[in-house]
């Protein structure tokens, strides 16, 4: 009884120490200067990110312990961004062909999505390029292989493709 109480606690302290084990502090790196554009306009540095974990909430005691037992989640992450628009909430939406998807990165609401449709037999996207927004903050997505656009509503459903002919191919060649 006593060896298998000293065999418990020993595997709880390890698993508190991993769990609070410290995090090591981000490089930095001084800001590039302002850009004086035509017109008067200014072009600033705002900050950088690459993947979901950065927009995510810090993970909690309770979510690291998982984490530590299950293994960590996979956070999504920009392989090859390539164009990038801001919505009216604010929301960054940046295509990445090499993930073949959308990434949304909402950093008010501490919010991440990501639109693909890969996986779709009929309409798949296949190698997002540009990416804009109108004024009801739809995404239209142009695909440079399928040769067609992709459009989602606001919150990043599906509504429709422009372009696509019967039996699936693009009437576009090469939207970009």
């Amino acid at each position: 009884m006593c060896k298998s109480l000293k065999i418990a606690t020993l595997v709880l302290m390890v698993i508190l120490a991993a769990a609070f084990k410290p995090t090591k502090p981000a490089a930095r790196t001084e800001a590039p200067p302002d850009l004086q554009l035509e017109g008067g306009r200014r072009l600033s540095y705002e900050r950088s990110f690459g993947s979901e974990n950065e927009v995510k909430p810090k993970r909690g005691f309770w979510s690291r312990l998982v984490d530590i037992v299950a293994g960590e989640p996979d956070f999504h992450s920009m392989i090859r961004p390539y164009s990038v628009v801001t919505d009216s909430r604010g929301r960054v939406i940046v295509s990445d062909p090499g993930a073949a998807g959308v990434h949304i990165f909402d950093f008010a609401d501490k919010k991440y999505k990501f639109l693909s449709r890969a996986d779709n037999i009929k309409d798949p996207m296949l190698t997002p390029q540009c990416v804009a927004v109108d004024a009801s903050d739809n995404i239209y997505v142009t695909d440079s292989e399928a040769g067609k656009i992709f459009v989602f509503d606001a919150s990043g459903k599906y509504q429709r493709v422009i372009g696509s002919l019967k039996g699936g191919e693009g009437y576009f060649k090469r939207p970009t």
